[in-house]
């Protein structure tokens, strides 16, 4: 945060990738939802693409709260509650959740694995907890 706040450089650099994240996560979920012949037909582009928007914004808000082991769940269900409040079947709309969920965090999950190895590190020296090794 310190390097961000007073290098003009650093902060449109995390601004930019932030954007690029967001723009990636609502074009994933819009590509799942197109996917479904029904809702594509029903909705417009522009309507569709606003819907998902505030459906992704308020899925990231709702896995703040610790309510569930990794948020599995809460996601699910905001988007459920958006895409239903915006015309989408209760059905359709969980499915995309779901789908939308598993891409998302398969791709986390395998950058992560990328990142860990151009580290020089192993999955299982991030997830151990023994103290011992951890001085090491």
């Amino acid at each position: 945060m310190s390097i961000v706040a007073v290098r003009p450089g650093a902060f449109l650099a995390v601004t930019a990738s932030s954007l690029l994240i967001w723009g990636i996560d609502i074009f994933t979920c819009f590509l799942v939802l197109k996917s479904f012949p029904t809702v594509g037909v029903s909705l417009s582009s522009t309507y569709m693409i606003s819907l998902i928007f505030l459906a992704v914004a308020l899925g990231n808000i709702a896995k703040i709260f610790p309510i569930t082991p990794g948020a599995i769940g809460t996601y699910e269900v905001a988007l459920t509650a958006v895409f239903g409040l915006g015309g989408i079947e209760p059905e359709i709309g969980f499915t995309v959740a779901v789908l939308d969920h598993i891409i998302k965090n398969s791709i986390t999950l395998i950058g992560g694995g990328f990142a860990l190895s151009e580290l020089g590190l192993r999955w299982k020296e991030v997830l151990c907890t023994d103290k011992d090794i951890l001085k090491g």
